[in-house]
């Protein structure tokens, strides 16, 4: 029998603490969520190995290369931020099958041995879907060449009347980046899950700072959500949104058409200053700058198909790093929409004006 992680992870926190406690574990409701998946894969691994001689943990999640050469699958459980539940990756393994930030990868693992931390992937079954040894010759987005022609981003066949009329008169190609305006701190979270929604693309949203409630309303839309929640780090900020970045190239990589929202490029820029400052490196005030321009330059149409889109969004509050970007991203060459916030609030499901160069 394969203990499932998958499956504990779809359990509802209530339900996780009811079979950890029949399994007896004591006081399971002071566990967070993903140490207590944790201790039930041990005390399910060895009743499963007393009861058959033999056990194995079937794992997945989302890769994160670090620095080091090693890696981590991210949980879901804990937003892909780092946690106890993540399961560690060698560095052999990861040269081995060419694996990357940003694959989904699938397999089995095993328990932590003395000393150890995590569960330790094994044997890996699939990446991206696909058989792990032919995902090893794929080439990646950075040095795939860029197609001369961009065709534009096509609608979903359900897109409705408002949202087809301004995006046939304001037509967005594919791998462009497009810069959303909007005065003050108005929401625009349920505008951009809306808008996603009409695109004929793989769409990734995601959130800096994001309301977690909020966040988990519009992920059970269906939506592909991705947020840090407030009060976390700047590191946890900034790895959330690199991680995503190369998330969506691995699904261009795979001939897909993504488009990546962001909110927002003001609050991306402040997080980078905030980190590079802990880190104590030098030129922080550009810093910041130069993350949102990282992040807006990843917009391309790969020759041999796929691309990805990135739209931004900026909010003109008239904070010295949100002005830094600003000034920034007028000298380049973006297309850029302003969103009307009294609009918004008023219930208006296209409150965009026309799209400006």
């Amino acid at each position: 029998m394969s203990i499932q992680v998958s499956h504990l992870r779809d359990l509802s926190f209530e339900a996780l603490v009811s079979k950890a406690s029949s399994l007896g574990i004591d006081n399971a409701g002071n566990l967070r969520h993903s140490e207590l998946i944790l201790e039930v894969i041990r005390i399910l691994f060895q009743k499963e190995r007393v009861a058959q001689g033999s056990a194995n943990i079937s794992i997945d999640g989302l890769l994160e290369v670090l620095p080091d050469g090693f890696g981590f699958l991210r949980s879901p459980i804990s937003e892909f931020a780092p946690s106890v539940e993540d399961i560690y990756v060698s560095p052999s393994q990861i040269r081995r099958f060419n694996l990357r930030t940003g694959d989904w990868v699938q397999g089995d693992a095993r328990l932590p041995r003395d000393n150890e931390r995590y569960l330790a992937l094994l044997r890996i079954s699939s990446v991206n879907d696909n058989h792990p040894e032919h995902e090893k010759g794929r080439l990646l987005f950075d040095s795939m060449s860029s197609a001369k022609d961009l065709p534009q981003l096509s609608i979903s066949e359900s897109c409705v009347k408002e949202w087809q009329d301004w995006i046939s008169k304001n037509p967005q190609s594919n791998g462009e980046s497009l810069i959303l305006s909007i005065d003050g701190n108005v929401s625009v979270s349920d505008l951009l899950v809306d808008w996603g929604s009409q695109i004929n693309a793989d769409v990734l949203l995601a959130f800096i700072e994001g309301q977690e409630e909020e966040m988990l309303r519009l992920r059970r839309k269906g939506a592909q959500i991705y947020f840090s929640k407030m009060g976390e780090n700047a590191g946890r900020h900034q790895q959330l949104i690199d991680i995503v970045g190369q998330k969506a190239q691995r699904l261009a990589e795979k001939g897909k058409d993504v488009v990546l929202f962001v909110d927002s490029l003001g609050t991306l820029a402040r997080v980078a200053r905030d980190y590079a400052e802990e880190q104590e490196r030098s030129g922080v005030n550009s810093i910041g700058s130069n993350k949102v321009l990282e992040l807006l330059g990843l917009s391309k149409v790969l020759d041999s198909g796929g691309s990805l889109s990135v739209l931004g969004v900026l909010r003109t509050t008239g904070r010295g790093v949100e002005q830094r970007v600003i000034d920034v991203l007028s000298s380049a060459k973006l297309k850029r929409v302003e969103i009307d916030a009294t609009a918004l609030v008023r219930g208006h499901r296209c409150p965009l004006s026309p799209l400006k160069q």
